[in-house]
């Protein structure tokens, strides 16, 4: 089988049949590149095992590749940068000067190699995929042409017009480095590059510390740093795109100076509407002592057109509380589908900033959620709806809600206008220049890897005055660990001294417990909250 036929199997019933072949296909190339690069074997070793929990990883995202031998090639290169840049911090803690062992593999390099093979993953890494993927299965993994075009899915001619246009491109990257010499032939050299072969048990030892999650902790260290580059290399993508979209096409001195001499209106913050109350049973609501509560409006087969509504309780309500929404979950096998509104009142008592509200149902297998309309089509403030998937219990169903209304706290700051990057035991951040878009200040910001609490997080603008000026956010895309937004304000450019990043942590909660998951099904339902207990 095929790399994309054992990787589809693989995601699709995570069998760890399918992934030990797939280990068994690529782990020499895979080791043979981490010796290359970290050179010592037992390093090699995590690299190889922690490239291999990666794949298992993303497996589900991957499967559509035809072969995965160039993704694995830019993969190893990243876990080798962040084994030996641990290594190198272990050994200045340790104050060890002695260098790593020089390997086999390096003591029998001829000229040429000592030429290439220092630079050689680093350039495999600056090329596209699909000649990333040729060359390692020609010339790193050894196969013929024939061999290759069978891994590549394409023709034997087409395998070798991609083989040679890759190490073209390739070799003009090595001359750029002056890693090899213009009469060099570096198809010779590749073909002489040794492939050392991996210790015997560690094919299995990866696939099984991938697939179980029992893997060495050095592999695991390395494999959750590599991780997390590589989310911000997709953040980092994301931000770029976001600003091209807005119409910034460079950063710099002029960008600025420029923006300065613009003016946008007055500072405006409209009044924030309040959810209108709706009647219904006291049962199907609960509050915190802040004021912040949540209220089941209806429950729904999904899709529910022409279905019946009903309560938390039971009751059947006469119409739907909406029309439609924009989105639908996909049956799961053992599961069934419901849709869920609800109404939320985020004010909180005594403070004019409103709480944040994140909330789903505890025992369901799968999610969606997008807006929802009214008959004219258009979105309904105050309401939020899911569409989920879950076991038919006869417990029924519990409604879980994490509520932030704290204080904020700063984690990271940026000057008013310059674009910047910083790192720390935060995260990862990035800010773009300002831009105008119809007289409002935007700006592109980004993190990685922000605290493992999954907190609330805002931008705000700081004006010359000191006041705090909370931005809207508008494009925005990410998940609980890492997140890319374009943010407006309405304020000059040239008022803003400062951009803060700001968290608070979810620490309130809301449950009903109860709800019933079929029509006129009465249900027993109750609620609780933290202000009755401290854990839910």
């Amino acid at each position: 089988m095929q790399d994309r036929e054992l990787l589809t199997k693989f995601a699709q019933t995570r069998s760890q049949d399918a992934f030990a072949e797939l280990v068994r296909h690529h782990m020499d190339s895979v080791y043979s590149a981490a010796r290359r690069q970290v050179r010592d074997g037992q390093l090699a070793e995590d690299v190889a095992q922690a490239v291999f929990i990666i794949l298992a990883r993303k497996a589900q995202n991957l499967k559509d590749r035809e072969s995965l031998a160039g993704w694995l090639m830019k993969t190893t290169r990243l876990a080798c940068l962040d084994a030996l840049k641990a290594e190198s911090r272990r050994r200045r803690h340790e104050q060890r000067a002695a260098s790593l062992a020089q390997s086999r593999m390096e003591q029998a390099m001829s000229s040429p190699m000592e030429e290439v093979a220092p630079e050689l993953d680093r350039a495999m890494s600056r090329l596209a995929e699909s000649d990333r993927s040729a060359v390692t299965l020609r010339y790193l993994q050894g196969k013929t042409t024939s061999e290759t075009a069978e891994c590549l899915g394409i023709s034997q001619p087409a395998a070798a017009k991609r083989i040679f246009r890759a190490v073209h491109r390739l070799r003009k990257i090595l001359l750029r480095s002056r890693a090899i010499a213009p009469a060099v032939a570096l198809a010779a050299v590749l073909d002489q590059i040794p492939r050392v072969p991996a210790p015997a048990a560690l094919a299995a030892s990866a696939a099984t510390a991938a697939t179980t999650g029992a893997a060495a902790p050095a592999a695991l260290a390395i494999a959750k740093g590599v991780l997390h580059v590589m989310t911000f290399h997709k953040i980092l993508a994301a931000m770029l795109l976001i600003a091209a979209l807005a119409g910034v096409t460079g950063i710099g001195v002029g960008t600025v100076k420029l923006l300065a001499d613009q003016t946008a209106p007055p500072p405006a913050t409209p009044p924030a509407a309040q959810p209108a109350p709706v009647d219904l049973p006291p049962i199907s609501s609960a509050t915190l002592s802040n004021g912040v509560s949540i209220q089941i409006l209806g429950i729904s087969e999904s899709p529910p057109t022409g279905k019946q509504w009903w309560l938390a309780n039971g009751d059947l309500l006469d119409s739907p509380p909406y029309t439609r929404m924009a989105t639908r979950i996909s049956l799961i096998p053992g599961c069934i589908a419901r849709e869920i509104v609800v109404a939320i009142n985020d004010s909180v008592n005594g403070s004019t900033d409103h709480a944040a509200v994140r909330w789903f149902l505890s025992n369901s297998r799968g999610s969606a959620s997008s807006f929802i309309e009214n008959k004219t089509g258009k979105p309904i403030p105050h309401m939020d709806a899911q569409a989920v998937a879950l076991p038919d219990s006869p417990a029924g169903a519990t409604l879980h809600a994490d509520v932030a209304a704290g204080k904020w706290t700063t984690i990271c700051t940026s000057a008013g206008f310059g674009s910047s990057s910083q790192s720390g035991p935060n995260g990862s951040f990035l800010f773009s220049n300002i831009f105008i878009v119809n007289g409002q200040t935007h700006i592109v910001a980004a993190y990685s890897g922000l605290l493992p609490t999954h907190p609330d997080v805002r931008l705000v603008a700081i004006d010359r005055a000191g006041n705090i000026i909370p931005a809207a956010g508008t494009h925005t895309a990410g998940n609980d660990s890492s997140f890319v937004g374009e943010y407006f304000v309405m304020l000059p450019p040239n008022s803003i001294r400062q951009w803060q990043m700001q968290t608070r942590p979810f620490n309130q909660w809301i449950e009903i417990r109860g709800i019933s998951l079929h029509p006129g099904v009465k249900a027993n339902v109750t609620t609780v909250t933290s202000d009755d207990q401290p854990n839910p």
